[in-house]
């Protein structure tokens, strides 16, 4: 078998990301062009003309309020290609399975640790100098946060959430790690998905968030448990945004430091439980080869050794 150069690793790790962004531009530019077709007809005056100019600015009211809509729908063409090239993946490399259950525990755990790590991250990097410097995050969160509560919900609270974890903790982490190995594709992944955000705001954010989701996928091999985390940031990051209900404890600083504080303590535990648990482990496989299975789980029985 041809040994892979760095160059080709590195395209097959990064390559698939594309598909995402594409759908994304190619959903915004019929989205735009539908907004102009209802914004020139909306503004013609009797004699059925509009102004450009008028066009131009009723389109772009529009945008930031459905914007996040057209997220949605590139996240819902793109899952099912994520999913099927993720289980080709795993086919491909004969992946040994680790049935991993569950428990409505892990569950309240892997809520509340992704709640409380986005609430400190969002903090801490809000007391650095970074929101003064780099302003391009508010662009961002004009659009994820433009629409109406529900949409918002579905898109950047659920949808997002999947096809960025089946994307990021799918694909690229799995490869990366077949290529680099498990502390590193952890590491490399993140910084990935922290630039993918392209913004240094979101991305040192994404960064640490990135970290915490590539451990809860090696942690119950499974992709529910990233993917959950992953709303439960998103989702409190939208409540936060849509409601009042801490404005009053986060605009003083005794109470803002204070919600931090909290929150990496929930954070910590809820991580310390969950690594402390000892799961009950099946190897599952689908066999290709006598001996297969027998190799590949005698790898997985050393490589659990050795980490002890």
């Amino acid at each position: 078998m041809r040994k892979e150069s760095l160059l080709v690793k590195i395209w097959n790790v990064l390559w698939p990301l594309v598909i995402y962004l594409i759908a994304q531009n190619v959903v915004s530019i019929f989205g735009t062009m539908v907004l102009s077709i209802v914004s020139s007809l909306t503004h013609a005056d009797e004699r059925g003309m509009v102004s450009t100019d008028t066009i131009t600015n009723g389109v772009m009211d529009m945008y930031y309020e459905y914007a996040v809509g057209f997220i949605l729908v590139s996240a819902l063409i793109c899952i099912p290609i994520y999913y099927r090239m993720y289980k080709k993946d795993c086919e491909k490399a004969g992946e040994v399975k680790k049935n991993i259950p569950i428990s409505v525990k892990d569950y309240l755990a892997i809520i509340v640790s992704g709640a409380a790590l986005a609430l400190a991250m969002n903090n801490i990097i809000s007391l650095t100098p970074l929101p003064i410097i780099f302003t391009g995050y508010e662009d961002t969160n004009e659009v994820l946060y433009g629409g109406g509560l529900i949409l918002q919900i579905l898109s950047a609270g659920i949808f997002a959430c999947i096809v960025e974890e089946v994307s990021m903790r799918g694909v690229t982490y799995l490869r990366m790690k077949r290529y680099w190995g498990k502390k590193k594709a952890m590491i490399f992944s993140a910084l990935v998905f922290g630039i993918y955000h392209l913004n240094v705001v979101q991305a040192v954010y994404a960064f640490f968030l990135g970290l915490f989701f590539a451990w809860l996928y090696e942690r119950y091999d499974s992709l529910w448990a990233p993917c959950i985390a992953h709303m439960s940031a998103n989702l409190f990051v939208i409540l936060l945004s849509e409601s009042r209900v801490f404005e009053h404890i986060l605009n003083s600083l005794v109470g803002y430091c204070l919600a931090t504080c909290i929150s990496i303590i929930l954070f910590y535990y809820g991580w310390h439980w969950m690594k402390q648990t000892n799961p009950v482990v099946e190897l599952e496989f689908v066999e290709k080869e006598p001996d297969t299975l027998k190799r590949l789980a005698q790898e997985y029985k050393e490589q659990e050794r050795e980490e002890e």
